[in-house]
């Protein structure tokens, strides 16, 4: 794999004195964990787990990653514990950080669910990266967590390039507002309107191809779910 070659060579940012090649190291870095979502999760990711503060994929994660490299549609009906939120929030955490201009929403069954996964899901795995990766943070009136990926930004600043992830509430229209590229859907099976929310924003996964001149695949979704006492499908 990629991730164990890469991981073979275990230098840090912070064992490198020269601040030259700290910068060398640090946009190599960052083309790394572009590429490669599996080899941020396992290098750099910090879970809130106080057993377990480490991220370490297992095979089934690392099939998530990949997936989510490809940018791939995910329908998953999953077992518990098996970590899947916490994956899915090291992906939009990584998203957060290496693509600017990037909008992403969660869609929980309820507000609080949604709150809960940004605040300890995401903003934990982005609070606890090393300093050189982290990115300053903007004010949003609407409670989305938005990074600048401009230098000269600053906290007050509106139009500065920047990628963004928001808690939604489950909506007909939730999916196809704004038209994010990355959607998260988090316990499918507790959304009774999940069908009509899908076919409503089904057209918006979709984009024109200008240099082949037909629509393809554009953006991203995943949508998990355990099932349960209110399972629905």
């Amino acid at each position: 794999l990629q991730e164990q070659q890469w991981a073979k060579d275990g230098t840090r940012y912070a064992n490198i004195r020269d601040q030259y090649e700290r910068d060398v190291f640090a946009a190599n870095e960052r083309k790394k964990i572009t590429a490669n979502t599996l080899y941020f999760a396992n290098k750099y990711a910090k879970i809130k787990e106080p057993d377990e503060p480490y991220y370490v994929a297992n095979l089934a994660h690392a099939l998530l990653l990949f997936l989510f490299d490809t940018e791939r549609l995910v329908y998953l009906g999953k077992p518990r514990q098996m970590a899947f939120t916490t994956t899915m929030g090291i992906c939009a955490c990584k998203e957060l950080i290496c693509h600017q201009s990037s909008t992403q929403v969660i869609i929980a069954h309820d507000k609080e669910s949604g709150q809960t996964i940004l605040e300890d899901k995401i903003k934990f795995v982005y609070g606890h990266l090393e300093d050189w990766m982290k990115l300053e943070p903007l004010n949003d009136p609407d409670g989305a967590f938005r990074l600048s990926h401009d230098p000269d930004a600053t906290k007050g600043t509106k139009k500065a390039k920047s990628s963004s992830i928001t808690a939604r509430t489950p909506a007909i229209t939730a999916i196809n507002s704004r038209s994010p590229k990355r959607i998260w859907i988090d316990e499918a099976p507790f959304i009774p309107i999940f069908d009509k929310m899908m076919r409503e924003g089904r057209t918006t996964l979709f984009g024109m191809d200008m240099k082949v001149g037909r629509m393809r695949w554009k953006r991203s979704l995943w949508a998990g779910g355990t099932g349960g006492a209110t399972d629905i499908g």
